[in-house]
């Protein structure tokens, strides 16, 4: 996408079979051969399902002594990612079943734990919906006596929200992506320590049951699990905590949250289920400390051999859960030898900066830019080490310029990143500049029969962008009357426009209900085109971006923020494009301009953007039948409002 210049800122009872437990588990320490290495305890039992009962056996040794159990699905991870700092919280172990897809009943020696573990009576919490584990298992919990309670949202984004509200809606957030699963496993300790939640992005994107979340809990601390293609990129305003690989997110997180940490976890990276358990494990009040990711056979990862060598003093324990079949013996011994080597462990990645241009500010304009750099050991700080910023702009340590500029002109200067490396941080810089135009000034207003809002005029534009809200149409109103809120380009000193957005209209049969249409349009040539992938509801967020991504090949989109859904095209059009708009619409019919619909509350719009080289905007005022139907607030640094009526709205 074009960048866009900002208009305004934008398991209880053992079964034994042949004397064998149920788990078939083994606690097995490893054998010191120096005295500089530590005991590694190997916590395993004949299969994921079997580590799982292994860890709940050592964890919660006496029967009954557990006051919930946690259950997840043994096959796939989606809705177990989060599920960690419940089990902590609830003071009992996170044990695995199969999936319904897998097995309609909960595995007998999964049963017989919590038979061993959970007094009767007590609470087994199933995270996921009836598709991930079947409901037969509720049936045969309850038959012996237990409460069940399932943690199930529309997909696995809403079922980590569902276990945060669970567990109190902490005010420490950890987010890592729902697209994989060591990022979030790795995070799980850290998450218990604080007494967090994680909740899950969908990649580098960020989910909308998790934006929604965020939005309605402003003071949270948030941590980024993950780079720029994974949690960071879907919150770039978090904290990252991250690595070049999952290894390397998996020390990073060590690093930052157990720096002098005694005992330490292990597990396989490969796979999620012991890392699952485990992780629950190390974060349980006896434990206490990081889980780290392996590979199953070979050298320690470097970063992983990093942290390890860095807190080698202070360990007296350390845990590898899963069997040999999950992680080699090879790597046992080396997880017991950890500082008992002079070898250093091999070099770090050098460190880069990826940032080489920042977007261009406006005077009197919020703004933000994120520098980004790669190799190291994250997390980073960022100073500015020659020239400067311009007035009214910082920089965080974390790399984030942020401020509003006051004066117009370019500034040149130079930004150094440090990295976590030890004993030696790298360092490396970057010269950059930042262009401040002019400040947007509103030069003229005036009245409109169906237009209420702002133009940028005298462009071209090659772009355009806002986000507004959808108001509620009053009870009552017309079927004949009509509102519309979009964004286009195109339209002033010429007939061609390109617009997106909404239209209401009340219900012929019922006037007390109303309908709300997305739609696009391409004025004169293609007549409105309703969307039909997109379900709005009043009170949601709509975006509309426009661009020119080709000489006359414009792209139109158009994303509910609110629910996530989307709609995308491109169309090949001639257009002078000599303006840009944010409106309100009354729109026109054959038999003319329709009556303005009375709507609530005030559409706000903001996120307005646009990439042309005008600043001048004009301000419009519905008037229809001699009465002003709608009025827009003073434009400011975060947008407008448009109510209906004649009396404006408090700015937003």
């Amino acid at each position: 996408m074009i960048p866009l210049r900002p208009l305004l800122p934008a398991a209880v009872i053992v079964a034994l079979v042949a004397g064998v437990s149920a788990a078939a588990f083994a606690v097995h320490p490893a054998a010191a051969s120096t005295p500089s290495q530590i005991p590694v305890t190997r916590i395993y039992g004949t299969d994921a399902i079997g580590t799982s009962i292994a860890l709940s056996e050592t964890e919660f040794p006496s029967a009954g002594s557990a006051s919930a159990v946690v259950l997840a699905r043994s096959d796939f991870f989606a809705d177990a990612l989060a599920g960690g700092p419940l089990a902590a919280k609830l003071g009992g172990p996170l044990l695995i079943t199969p999936g319904a897809d897998q097995s309609s009943t909960i595995d007998p020696r999964v049963l017989a734990e919590i038979q061993r573990v959970l007094p009767v009576g007590r609470t087994v919490y199933i995270l996921g919906g009836t598709l991930a584990l079947s409901p037969n298992i509720d049936a045969t919990l309850q038959s012996l006596g237990y409460l069940t309670q399932r943690i199930a949202g529309s997909d696995e984004y809403a079922t980590a929200v569902d276990i945060a509200q669970q567990l109190g809606n902490p005010t420490t957030v950890f987010e890592a992506t729902g697209l994989n699963f060591a990022d979030a496993l790795s995070a799980v300790p850290a998450a218990i320590a604080l007494g967090g939640a994680i909740l899950l992005t969908d990649g580098a994107s960020q989910s909308p049951e998790t934006a929604l979340y965020l939005l309605a809990h402003p003071g949270d601390t948030r941590y980024a699990i993950g780079g720029p293609l994974a949690a960071y990129g879907a919150d770039p305003g978090a904290t990252p905590v991250y690595g070049q690989d999952l290894y390397g997110t998996s020390a990073a997180v060590a690093s930052m949250f157990f720096a002098g940490a005694a005992e330490f976890g292990a597990a396989t990276g490969a796979s999620f289920p012991d890392a699952l358990s485990g992780g629950a494990f190390m974060g349980a009040p006896a434990e206490r400390g990081p889980l780290l990711l392996v590979q199953p056979s070979g050298p320690l990862p470097d970063p992983i051999l990093s942290y390890l060598d860095a807190v080698a003093s202070g360990l007296t324990q350390g845990f590898l859960f899963g069997g040999p079949l999950a992680v080699g013996s090879d790597v046992l011994a080396e997880l017991a030898s950890v500082g008992g080597s002079s070898t250093p462990p091999s070099s770090t990645t050098p460190l880069s900066v990826t940032t080489t241009t920042l977007p261009g500010a406006t005077v009197g304009t919020s703004y933000s830019a994120e520098l980004s750099a790669t190799g190291g050991t994250p997390p980073y700080s960022w100073v500015v080490t020659s020239g400067s910023l311009p007035a009214g702009l910082t920089l965080s340590g974390s790399g984030t310029i942020t401020g509003t500029p006051t004066t117009q002109g370019t500034a040149n200067l130079s930004v150094q990143v440090t990295d976590s490396t030890t004993p030696t941080p790298q360092t490396a810089s970057q010269t950059l500049s930042i262009a401040v135009s002019p400040p947007v000034v509103v030069t003229t207003t005036g009245t409109s029969s169906n237009w209420s809002g702002y133009v940028a005029g005298n462009g071209p534009f090659s772009a355009v962008t806002g986000t507004f809200t959808v108001p509620r149409l009053l009870a009552g109103t017309p079927p004949t009357d009509n509102m519309g809120a979009w964004v286009g380009i195109g339209g002033i000193g010429s007939t061609r426009l390109i617009q997106a957005g909404i239209s209401e209209q009340s219900v012929a049969s019922n006037p007390n209900y109303f309908v709300i249409t997305p739609w696009w349009e391409v004025f004169p040539d293609l007549a409105e085109q309703s969307i039909n992938t997109v379900v709005v509801a009043p009170g949601d967020s709509v975006t509309v971006t426009i661009e020119e991504i080709a000489s006359n090949d414009w792209q139109i989109v158009l994303v509910d923020d609110t629910n996530g859904g989307s709609f995308s095209i491109d169309v090949t059009y001639s257009i002078p494009a000599g303006s840009a708009e944010w409106i309100v619409e009354a729109p026109a019919t054959a038999s003319g301009i329709v009556p303005l619909a009375p709507f609530s509350p005030a559409i706000t719009f903001s996120n307005l953007g646009f990439t042309g080289s005008d600043t001048q905007q004009e301000e419009l005022f519905m008037v229809q039948a001699g009465n002003q139907v709608s009025t827009p607030s003073a434009l400011d640094s975060t947008g407008f409002n448009v109510a209906y009526g004649s009396v404006a709205p408090p700015s937003p």
